[in-house]
């Protein structure tokens, strides 16, 4: 059996920075979005919500293909990205601690509370300490390939 113990308060300042750099990845993601539509004449005003956002996103995509390189992988990296957009919810609306099994890994659990009142659980998210830097270069490099992806 795994005995799981918490960190000291200095795992609580990793928690909250690998938080803070992957809602900072997004928002920069986001605002290339909000960029992309009103660069496309579409009222960005309209999606007030992240998801929103990238479906607005996506059909000005379809609609008005000459404004990115190209199109088809504009969408395809919208899609990769999606997993990365609940990641971030997640974390933007769950509590956070930071753990380390009796192996010696360490992990954040984010615990999500469910808003079904008729259902007494949590949903919890755990993350690695290996998994961390890889989960920001990837955001990181949707980013950039998105960026890329901007009509000259």
């Amino acid at each position: 059996m795994n005995a799981i113990t918490t960190i000291e308060i200095t795992g609580v300042d990793h928690q909250d920075r690998f938080r803070s750099q992957l809602i900072n990845r997004v928002a920069a993601i986001e605002a290339w979005a909000v960029q992309r539509l009103i660069g496309a004449g579409v009222d960005a005003k309209k999606a007030q919500l992240l998801s929103q956002r990238m479906d607005e996103l996506r059909k000005c995509v379809k609609a008005h293909p000459s404004k990115f390189r190209n199109p088809d992988r504009v969408l395809k990296l919208l899609d990769d990205l999606v997993p990365f957009l609940t990641l971030r919810s997640v974390l933007a609306h769950s509590t956070a601690s930071t753990h380390r099994a009796a192996d010696g890994t360490s992990f954040i659990l984010f615990e999500t509370p469910c808003v079904d009142p008729a259902l007494p659980w949590t949903f919890r998210t755990i993350l690695r300490q290996e998994e961390l830097a890889s989960v920001l270069m990837r955001v990181s490099n949707l980013a950039n390939q998105l960026n890329q992806q901007a009509s000259a």
